[in-house]
């Protein structure tokens, strides 16, 4: 049951199953989780939950833009905007 509600999820449960669960493959069992844990966190990353990050846009890029992105992409730039504000040439 936890691999299938894993995969209705969005998890990749290619090569796991509950018998990989059942005896405790660590390797297996911490990657699904960490699945889990990601799939959770990244999604409240959006215009929906934080609108505040439509500063985010760049200068003429469109919202549009910045709504199609990827989660991963905008926790990046989100960084890199940070990094910018404080100064730093880092990115």
């Amino acid at each position: 049951m936890a691999v299938a509600a894993a995969r209705t999820i969005g998890c990749s449960v290619v090569n796991i199953g509950g018998q990989d669960i059942s005896e405790g493959r660590e390797h297996l069992i911490l990657g699904l989780i960490r699945q889990i844990v990601q799939l959770g966190l990244l999604q409240k990353v959006d215009l929906n939950w934080h609108p505040e990050l439509v500063r985010l846009c760049e200068p003429g890029e469109r919202l549009d833009a910045l709504r199609k992105m990827p989660a991963e992409q905008v926790l990046l730039r989100w960084i890199n905007y940070h990094l910018a504000a404080s100064g730093t040439k880092r990115r």
